[in-house]
């Protein structure tokens, strides 16, 4: 499989029409151009007048639309614009806002479905704008692949994928900031306030003839976190239950949504450490199976003192990427290219991400 490159290139460099794989930064708050950009020559003038003298683009040669992507940057942008009217719709009897649900969740399954290889590949879960359209169909398309990978046949699929999409569609009508924040350390009278999500998304879907009770259950207690309720311990709920749990706690702290946001190996770590007090360990260990968990253009300090960038993910390994050093360990600027593949580089660990 081809994966993603990026390279540094010099602005002095720059022709136009560099596809920009990291967003820009000037100061602390300004962002100048955003990833994903093109850049044209009115930009590339105002990054030499910011001071910006490199920059990471993607090497398009390398790129194919569904490497390390779990749903292509097309069907996402066509199914976000599908989310956020059916988030906006506060007709609760309108039936199509289900019906609707029911037919992404279906598009979602079919364009998973048909990744060639798909339980062997290793995905990088796009945080998007950060927005709850994004987290709600990350939520979705995590918790197919996961079910995929836990052999749950297509009506449990569908059922699942369909709660993933509407579990949090509640936070629409809680009027408070849950951005970037810990709900459980504000006043009491706020978290009950959050809490209620739950119950407003439950009561949006409880008289629809198009969903399962069981679906309508899980959108109900997906933050019930008592290991009582596991797939192990008690019928009431199953495996789709505890996949939609750990697929959400997951993307709630890449996203900062009513917690604060955390970087992917951070959530990954998480899950491998704490998790199993709270979610079911069968499922944490298959959702960590194909997560990587530093995305590519990530910069990072490695164990042996130097800077590099994230350039390509291993297959099967997912903590153990392709670097491309940029700095070595006396803080100089490489000139040469030196590529170091963690999985040939027994003693080599990534000990923080920078960016």
């Amino acid at each position: 499989m081809e994966t993603r490159m990026i390279k540094i290139v010099k602005v002095e460099d720059l022709k136009g029409n560099e596809l920009l794989a990291k967003g820009i930064i000037a100061g602390e708050f300004t962002e100048l151009v955003t990833a994903g950009c093109r850049l044209n020559t009115g930009m590339i003038a105002k990054l030499k007048e910011f001071g910006i003298t490199e920059v990471f683009v993607r090497d398009e040669k390398f790129i194919k639309p569904q490497d390390l992507e779990l749903v292509s940057e097309k069907t996402r942008s066509e199914l976000k614009t599908k989310v956020k009217k059916i988030i906006l719709n506060n007709k609760t009897e309108n039936q199509e806002v289900v019906r609707e649900s029911i037919r992404i969740t279906e598009q979602i399954i079919d364009e998973i479905v048909n990744i060639e290889e798909v339980q062997e590949h290793l995905f990088e879960v796009s945080t998007g704008e950060g927005n709850l359209y994004d987290h709600l169909l990350n939520v979705c398309a995590t918790s197919i692949l996961t079910g995929l990978k836990m052999d749950l046949n297509k009506e449990q699929l569908h059922d699942m994928g369909v709660a993933g999409l509407l579990h949090d569609v509640g936070l629409n009508y809680v009027d408070i900031d849950y951005r970037d924040v810990d709900i459980e350390m504000m006043e009491e009278s706020i978290q009950k306030l959050y809490k209620k999500h739950a119950q407003y998304g439950y009561e949006m879907v409880a008289e629809s003839p198009w969903i399962s009770d069981y679906t309508k259950n899980i959108i109900l207690y997906h933050h019930e976190k008592n290991k009582a309720h596991s797939y192990d311990n008690n019928q009431r709920f199953g495996l789709e239950f505890d996949i939609i749990q750990v697929c959400d706690v997951f993307d709630e702290m890449v996203m900062g949504i009513g917690c604060k946001k955390v970087k992917t190996y951070q959530a990954l770590e998480f899950l491998r450490d704490l998790g199993k007090l709270f979610y079911n360990e069968k499922v944490i260990a298959k959702f960590m199976e194909f997560v990587a968990a530093y995305p590519v253009g990530s910069v990072v300090y490695t164990t042996e003192h130097e800077i590099a960038v994230i350039i390509r993910q291993n297959r099967n390994f997912p903590d153990r990427p392709v670097l491309k050093i940029i700095k070595d360990s006396e803080g100089n600027t490489k000139t040469n290219v030196v590529i170091k593949d963690m999985c040939q580089e027994s003693d080599l660990f990534i000990e923080e991400v920078l960016d």
